[in-house]
């Protein structure tokens, strides 16, 4: 529950400062200022980075990556109401 609280809490915090309304195509530095300012409250355990172990990344990694933020940043557009 206190997890939900927490998220309950960003969103109003978000929407004070932002407005309801988030127009990202407008404005897109708007998500990385979020990000910024409450990335540290969300827990983003289920992100998997590239391993940077295994040397430079392949374009395969590269895209699966960038189809997972895809789907991230859609998802907290569906949750903000954008």
């Amino acid at each position: 529950m206190a997890e939900e609280e927490r998220n309950a809490r960003i969103v109003e915090d978000v929407i004070r400062q932002y407005g309801s309304d988030l127009d990202l195509k407008a404005s897109p530095e708007v998500l990385i200022d979020i990000i910024r300012e409450f990335g540290s409250e969300v827990d983003v355990t289920t992100l998997v980075p590239p391993n940077p172990t295994s040397g430079n990344p392949t374009v395969r990694e590269v895209m699966q990556v960038l189809l997972r933020m895809s789907r991230d940043v859609e998802a907290i557009k569906k949750h903000l109401g954008a």
